[in-house]
């Protein structure tokens, strides 16, 4: 099976993710775009080559982030061991070698999972990890890739995706963007704010704000154009070190300096918000491509936590509390 080529950009579509291009929120909820575009990491990461109808992985910049590979019809390309990855295209033998199968299998069961480095990195490349990767430029790196597994991850091949979708805060008089949208089977929004770190985030100080205006708005738009009934999903997603998202009386917790592990967990649970981290957005999309496509889709796994007393998922589990006590636990608590 050779690749199937984007007509307008031609370009191999594991290469850039195509989606409308949406001026606001009621645009995009109502299905009414002004044009195509394409996004793509792959530029920025200089990851790939392309010759004739096929590509070409450079493993010596590659840094295991899985947009081509989960962004290709498919899915043809292989995952060998340590999670390098190689071309099919026309010539696909395998998906995964045993020993990392086994690796996913155990994803999300107590234990914090490390997106793992290429040992041969080129000196020369753009990045040298997923970390540093995403810790630049939000809308060009993070965004873009939490927009092309978002979309990987849904149930639904037709699911309407967004980028940088403009609102109007009414309740602060100005504009604001969701950086990622998706909506779903006409039955699920989810929306999501991407930050590069917990840290960064933390420093600005701007999220709480920002969820809570966003699900005022996302509700309001809903109403305003005939479909209350569907299910919001505001989310944060977050990268940099995932150990900083754990809760203070976690034993691998590396944010109580400055009680920002305590101010961030309080704010949670005033306002009710939820995270996800990339690592586990990084995770959940092996679970969904090598366990179980509807188990672990985006849309079984945020209908299952949001809004019930949930306010995390790292790549060890869902972050929940019982009693006065925070704890981790395994997703498959939740989806099974």
């Amino acid at each position: 099976m050779n690749c199937l080529y984007n007509k307008k950009n031609n370009l191999p579509p594991c290469v850039s993710i195509f989606n409308k291009k949406w001026g606001y929120l009621k645009d995009f909820l109502l299905n009414k775009s002004k044009g195509d575009q394409y996004f793509s990491v792959v530029h920025n990461i200089n990851c790939i080559q392309i010759n004739n109808d096929k590509i070409n992985i450079n493993r010596n910049h590659c840094i295991k982030c899985l947009f081509c590979l989960l962004n290709c019809p498919g899915n043809l390309i292989s995952i060998e061991d340590d999670f390098n990855l190689k071309e099919g295209c026309s010539d696909f033998e395998n998906v995964i070698s045993d020993k990392n199968k086994e690796l996913v299998e155990n994803y999300f069961n107590n234990e914090l999972v490390e997106i793992p480095y290429s040992a041969n990195i080129s000196t020369d490349t753009n990045y040298k990890n997923f970390e540093e990767f995403a810790s630049v430029d939000e809308t060009r790196n993070i965004a873009v890739w939490g927009a092309s597994l978002i979309k990987f991850l849904s149930l639904y091949a037709e699911s309407r995706l967004g980028l940088e979708i403009k609102m109007i805060i009414q309740s602060r008089d100005r504009g604001g963007r969701l950086d990622i949208c998706l909506f779903s089977n006409d039955e699920f929004l989810i929306a999501a704010e991407t930050k590069i770190s917990f840290v960064k985030m933390m420093q600005e100080g701007r999220y709480v704000s920002q969820m809570i205006s966003y699900k005022e708005e996302i509700l309001k738009n809903l109403q305003e154009v005939g479909l209350s009934n569907i299910k919001s999903y505001p989310v944060l997603i977050i990268d940099g070190r995932e150990s900083d998202l754990l809760f203070s009386s976690h034993i691998n917790c590396t944010s109580k300096i400055g009680n920002q592990s305590d101010i961030f967990y309080k704010n949670l649970v005033e306002h009710d918000l939820f995270f996800i981290s990339a690592t586990a957005l990084w995770a959940l999309s092996l679970k969904k491509l090598l366990i179980d496509k509807e188990k672990y889709s985006i849309e079984n796994v945020l209908s299952k936590m949001v809004n019930k007393k949930n306010y995390g998922l790292v790549s060890a589990g869902v972050i929940t509390k019982k009693g006065n006590d925070f704890i981790v636990e395994p997703l498959d608590f939740y989806l099974n």
